[in-house]
């Protein structure tokens, strides 16, 4: 019971610590349309997973339950989840599209979900990406975690670290 009271207060903590960043997180939502996010499973050190499938738990629950997000499902993510900005990679330049035998068209190159065009082209398509990571250091629960902006090149926003004892 207080581990799951100790999770519920780390989530509660992101979700402020979120919200008191300088971050410019505007748009038009309009009836129907909602943006996608993809929201992987956080992982955490050996010390901090056994609090990581609360979390992740509560996170996803409490961002669906929000109803402004359309969750992209799981199953849609890239095989490679990052947990942290410097693991994306900046992909090849494309030269021309890539071509069969036949001249049909084939399927891009793609990252594994180190290039934030990964999370943004089908199948995932999610307008943004949240992930992050956890761990304990000096007997506190910290997390950190990060929400990036898939539809402009380049565009991100970042959360703080976040500390429970």
């Amino acid at each position: 019971m207080t581990r799951r009271v100790w999770v519920v207060v780390a989530a509660a903590g992101a979700v402020l610590a979120l919200a008191a960043q300088n971050v410019d997180f505007s748009g038009i939502i309009t009836k129907g349309e909602r943006p996608r996010i993809a929201i992987p499973d956080l992982r955490g050190d050996a010390q901090a997973q056994g609090f990581m499938a609360t979390l992740n738990q509560t996170l996803w629950s409490d961002v669906d339950a929000g109803g402004i997000f359309r969750m992209v499902p799981k199953t849609m993510y890239p095989t490679t989840i990052p947990q942290q900005p410097s693991d994306f990679r900046q992909p090849p330049p494309v030269v021309a599209p890539p071509r069969g035998k036949k001249g049909e068209l084939v399927q891009p190159p793609s990252g594994g979900g180190l290039w934030v065009s990964d999370w943004s082209m089908p199948p995932s398509q999610a307008n943004y990406l949240a992930f992050g990571y956890s761990y304990v250091q000096n007997g506190l629960f910290v997390l950190r975690a990060w929400l990036f902006d898939g539809r402009p090149p380049g565009s991100m926003s970042e959360c703080s670290t976040l500390a429970a004892g």
